[in-house]
């Protein structure tokens, strides 16, 4: 992506205000990626992920009104990483310019968590980014449109190179409610990062006087966060051991598969959940999934109160397994098949199945997959035709990329428009829906299709009276739900459930 300095508009001793100008619709596209699920914790998660790719510390502020409920105004994260360099400013804050196959795979996260805290609009949720790459320093003080507003030339404020990003919140969020919690998902998510030396730290400063926030001592308190690790318990021995560890080899991915079980008086994270047992996806030294069942599903297809206790990891070591645009999933694709298939074998070679109890008749697991969905409706629309004999469908395609690199589940032409079909299981929600929106928007199609069993009044509801006034009435969703002729063909004809 090119990008040009337009005009200086002033200058003050070595202070220089610039516009850096992007291509595409930046500023509508961030925003609208903001509305695909973000939570509170999630959207720092995209800050700090930024952050460790090359800093060694991090110290996240909160800047809150010091009575009550702590309303949170502003949040800062400072961090002593490369900095961001002048050349490559536009790149890195134009939305899918920057893509990889690390931790940045979709180069849309931080720019959509800035929108995040702006209650869904960049420009209100930036205050300011300042950064120092050893060479230059600059602030980004606005975003635009498709244009940076910057001031160049400052003098660094450290001895060090680093990033400060602060960001105003036009979200009702409160400390007091959120401060342990946000400690706690650090340290779940960056346990890795802290146990190889990394640091993270929160405080709070009142906004009236922007001093520290005491505690009950009268002390200004910073928190230091904690690594948080599956706490293994062998049910045998009574000692802290993980049932089976085993490095998974497929064709592009080299990972260490840990897998084990947590005491039964365990508290915090990984407490005994009913139906919750599961395991961490590890990547770039994240947690990109806390407590996963999914990639146990070729052991078992569907979880059980006889997995509560079931706690582990995956850590990938080499390779990278594709994540879905929030960076807290992973993408189904032949690799991840051909992981969970490892995974499977591993845990039946080495007879640890036992010591989770499993139903004695494997039919009361459902084998019913979204990805045998996904074929099936490819299928099914590959084959349609008209009385005429003419296809009606063209390009069928699954899991079809963006330029964002986010994954599609079923695109298809139908004339000269462009249909992207999204994939549910069981219930469509508002959040599927924002995630849809945002699929179209990055390619540009105006038709969509929701394909579940259930279409919950909260996605009409979010499309009919958020999308449709904003994207005008061109803009189009339709529901193949399960009363519907499509989804019974698809579901009747074209599914193989159980294969």
């Amino acid at each position: 992506m090119q990008s040009r300095h337009v005009v200086c508009l002033s200058k003050c001793g070595d202070m220089m205000k610039q516009q850096i100008e992007m291509k595409s619709n930046n500023e509508q596209m961030a925003n609208t990626m903001s509305k695909s699920g973000f939570t509170f914790y999630t959207a720092l998660h995209e800050l700090l992920d930024n952050a460790i790719v090359t800093a060694k510390n991090i110290r996240v502020e909160l800047l809150v009104e010091n009575d009550g409920m702590r309303a949170i105004h502003c949040i800062s994260v400072f961090d002593d990483g490369d900095g961001i360099r002048m050349g490559e400013l536009a790149e890195a804050f134009a939305v899918g310019a920057r893509t990889n196959q690390g931790i940045n795979e979709h180069g849309v996260g931080m720019k959509s968590a800035i929108a995040y805290f702006g209650n869904m609009n960049i420009a209100d949720g930036l205050d300011f980014i300042l950064t120092y790459d050893g060479v230059d320093c600059f602030k980004v003080e606005g975003y635009e449109g498709n244009t940076l507003h910057i001031d160049a030339g400052l003098t660094p404020p450290w001895s060090h190179t680093g990033t400060h990003i602060s960001m105003n919140v036009m979200l009702n969020v409160f400390a007091a409610s959120r401060f342990n919690a946000l400690k706690e998902s650090f340290g779940v998510r960056y346990g890795n990062f802290l146990l190889n030396g990394g640091t993270i730290t929160i405080q709070e400063f009142d906004i009236a006087t922007r001093e520290p926030i005491l505690n009950a001592k009268k002390e200004a308190e910073v928190v230091r966060v904690t690594p948080i690790h599956p706490p293994y318990f062998h049910p045998t021995t009574g000692t802290k051991v993980h049932l089976l560890k085993k490095e998974i080899v497929t064709q592009n991915i080299v990972a260490d598969f840990i897998i084990g079980m947590s005491a039964e008086d365990e508290e915090g994270v990984w407490k005994p959940l009913s139906y919750g047992g599961g395991i961490d996806i590890v990547q770039n030294d994240r947690v990109v999934v806390h407590r996963s069942y999914e990639p146990l599903t070729e052991w078992r297809a569907k979880n059980h109160t006889s997995l509560n206790r079931l706690i582990g990891q995956l850590i990938v070591k080499d390779g990278h397994v594709p994540t879905t645009p929030k960076k807290d999933n992973v993408q189904q694709t032949e690799e991840w098949q051909a992981i969970k298939e490892a995974i499977a074998t591993a845990i039946l070679e080495h007879k640890i199945t036992a010591f989770f109890n499993p139903p004695e008749n494997d039919n009361e697991y459902d084998n019913l997959s979204e990805s045998l969905i996904r074929d099936g409706l490819a299928a099914c629309l590959t084959e349609s035709t008209l009385p005429t004999g003419e296809p009606v469908w063209s390009d069928v395609k699954t899991e079809e990329s963006t330029d964002t690199n986010l994954s599609m589940d079923v695109t298809a032409m139908n004339g000269e428009d462009m249909y992207v079909f999204e994939v549910k299981k069981g219930n469509f929600n508002a959040q599927d829906m924002n995630q849809l929106i945002g699929y179209m928007v990055t390619v540009g199609a105006k038709r969509g299709v929701v394909f579940a069993k259930t279409v919950l009044a909260n996605a009409k509801k979010q499309f009919d009276e958020h999308w449709q006034p904003l994207l005008g009435e061109d803009f189009t969703i339709a529901y193949a739900d399960k009363d519907s002729q499509l989804y019974k063909t698809v579901m009747g004809a074209y599914v193989k459930v159980g294969e």
